[in-house]
């Protein structure tokens, strides 16, 4: 990394290519979110059973799918922005913390409790809760 005139570290060019390119992504998915809960119907195709009358969305229309999009953009560069400063401070790689994170801290839900088998139950109040009936 270089350094501006302040003496403060600069990223690399190759850095605003990659912020750009995230910011595009968000934009398509907040795209695919808002076509999804207009249209939760269409995920019947990926074998979720969907009631045909659901309607997830109150008030569909171009409002919605700005204000999606634009909470997706935005959730995207604080993320971003996050991950940068954790860098800056020389915490550790940002971006790569922050996905750590969030990989472990998904790891409780997805073991069983010990000794107890895997089971389909889904609708879990609290993820530390168990899925099964003790015997």
């Amino acid at each position: 990394m270089g350094q501006d005139g302040a003496g403060r570290r600069r990223p690399p060019e190759n850095d605003q290519g990659t912020r750009a390119i995230a910011i595009v992504i968000a934009l398509v998915q907040g795209w695919f979110l808002v076509g999804t809960l207009e249209h939760p119907e269409r995920l019947q195709a990926v074998g979720l059973n969907i009631p045909a009358d659901c309607q997830l969305v109150i008030d569909p229309g171009i409002q919605f799918a700005l204000m999606t999009v634009l909470i997706m953009v935005a959730g995207t560069m604080f993320l971003m922005w996050i991950g940068d400063q954790i860098t800056e401070r020389g915490v550790g790689n940002g971006v790569s913390l922050i996905i750590s994170v969030n990989i472990i801290h998904a790891l409780p839900g997805q073991s069983p409790w010990p000794g107890k088998p895997w089971c389909t139950r889904t609708a879990r109040l609290f993820p530390w809760e168990p899925c099964c009936s003790w015997p």
